[in-house]
């Protein structure tokens, strides 16, 4: 039933597809720096966090996973009020296939931005390449990739930077996150040639 769901919601994302509003931050475990992915976050994980740009709004975010395959977010932009995010993976990642998301952003808003996004590993590689289509604030055809590294630390195992790199909304964007404590990421990226960084708490219920 929930995957007969995601394909209805698929096929309303696809048909509404528009032109809209620029792209906010997002920076989350389930997104790039201001694109989605084919991922969600695990059922009973949470994560909150706010982000800031030097010549943009700022945003406070919230999102959770409500239920195998389903996330649930909330965000306010700085002269933009609240709107609720939601998006189901369709299907799970694996070695023949990609993940497979959709989703609606924005809620609430002006503009719905909905998407369709498919995530997936390189053959042989640590390296993921992201690709997905949406509106309003997606703006069209949106592209990445991701990698995540852990630094050699005496006496421990080191602590994971993700690095990306996305084209989305006709900009290119390059970012990373520092996981510097557990559960705490420090977000830094370079957007349309702003600076945006922010900090963010994962954590489970």
């Amino acid at each position: 039933m929930l995957r007969k769901t995601g394909w209805i919601l698929s096929g309303v994302i696809i048909s509404v597809l528009a032109m809209g509003s620029p792209v906010s931050a997002a920076f989350a475990e389930s997104d790039l720096i201001q694109s989605p992915t084919g991922d969600v976050m695990r059922i009973n994980q949470w994560e909150m966090g706010i982000h800031v740009r030097d010549d943009g709004p700022a945003t406070a975010e919230f999102r959770m996973g409500m239920a195998p395959g389903w996330e649930l977010g909330v965000d306010g932009i700085e002269d933009d009020g609240v709107g609720l995010n939601i998006r189901y993976q369709i299907v799970g990642e694996s070695k023949s296939s990609p993940a497979i998301a959709v989703g609606i952003s924005d809620i609430g808003r002006d503009d719905l931005s909905p998407y369709v996004a498919l995530s997936q590993r390189f053959p042989q590689s640590f390296v993921r390449w992201h690709l997905g289509v949406g509106g309003g604030r997606y703006d069209g055809i949106f592209l990445g990739v991701s990698t995540r590294i852990n630094t050699v630390q005496t006496g421990g195992n080191g602590n994971p930077i993700s690095l990306m790199a996305e084209y989305v909304n006709n900009d290119l964007n390059l970012g990373v996150s520092f996981n510097f404590s557990q559960g705490w990421h420090l977000d830094i990226a370079g957007v349309d040639g702003d600076l945006l960084a922010g900090i963010r708490f994962k954590g489970t219920f």
